[in-house]
């Protein structure tokens, strides 16, 4: 009847509102706030860097490294990213980054060459899978210009090194900065 073709097209119109309502939504957005409330970025209220006059505790900085670790296995994931070399385990606070040789814990724990070089992996796992993205062109067609991220290049992230230095915090927490503005742009992808 009548009636019922009626029901059913409203049924129809109802779900295809609800469906693109729906798959308008970024769960890894909603998953992981990046936001920039002082001077040190933060992922989800955990800060990542540090200023002579904002002492933020390691603890703080291993959870936010957690979180970041976190997200980029989620979006390698999600863009079917695979490293040729290295390999994240996502622990938390205690994630670690991996070679076929080297397993690196990834938090500060009183080891600065190891967490630096911890750093430097993840900076180049980040590298290798925004160019991986890029070249994908996007998940929502591609063939919209990209916005410039920063550069990376070994341990320089925008003309700034990712090693932790207590002699140059300002620089360090700018390098910081510049990888969740990369992660940022990969969660819009």
């Amino acid at each position: 009847t009548e009636e019922e073709s009626g029901k059913i097209k409203n049924a129809l119109l109802f779900i295809e509102k609800e469906y693109t309502r729906l798959a308008s939504i970024n769960v890894i957005h909603d998953a992981f706030k990046i936001t920039c409330p002082d001077r040190v970025v933060a992922i989800n209220g955990f800060r990542f860097g540090r200023l002579a006059n904002e002492n933020v505790e390691w603890e703080e900085i291993n959870a936010a490294i957690g979180q970041i670790v976190t997200l980029v296995t989620i979006l390698a994931t999600r863009f079917a990213f695979e490293d040729p070399k290295l390999t994240l385990v996502t622990r938390g606070c205690f994630s670690k980054i991996k070679d076929e040789k080297k397993t690196i814990q990834l938090g500060y724990y009183g080891k600065e060459g190891e967490f630096n070089e911890g750093l430097i992996w993840l900076l180049n796992f980040i590298n290798n899978m925004s160019t991986h993205i890029a070249v994908l062109g996007g998940v929502s067609g591609g063939d919209t210009e990209l916005p410039r991220l920063p550069l990376i290049s070994g341990d320089v992230i925008e003309s700034v090194s990712i090693k932790f230095s207590s002699s140059n915090l300002e620089n360090w927490t700018i390098a910081c900065k510049n990888v969740l503005i990369v992660l940022q742009w990969m969660i819009y992808m």
